[in-house]
């Protein structure tokens, strides 16, 4: 889930790609389907994304920086989600 898929104030998530570690190497690749997806995201859940963000870009602001819309929302990698979040398959 990169920044730009989140649109808080609307409470909408878009769902374009799908990220896999196949052989150890990271690939993004179409969903399963190929077709993208927009999910409705709750009130609760969107104040918390908003606060999350908020605090990032706060903290790059302070460097000089922006956060860039294609950085991935929960990453110790802009680059990569984070790894070792559990996805429901083995």
């Amino acid at each position: 889930m990169q920044v730009g898929d989140i649109d808080v104030d609307q409470g909408v998530l878009h769902i374009g790609f799908n990220y896999v570690v196949a052989g150890g190497r990271r690939v993004r690749k179409d969903t399963k389907t190929h077709q993208d997806r927009y999910l409705a995201i709750d009130p609760v859940t969107c104040a918390m994304i908003r606060d999350h963000l908020d605090a990032i870009r706060a903290e790059l602001r302070g460097l000089g920086l922006k956060l860039p819309e294609d950085a991935y929302v929960f990453s110790n990698d802009r680059w990569a989600p984070a790894r070792g979040i559990p996805t429901g398959h083995a």
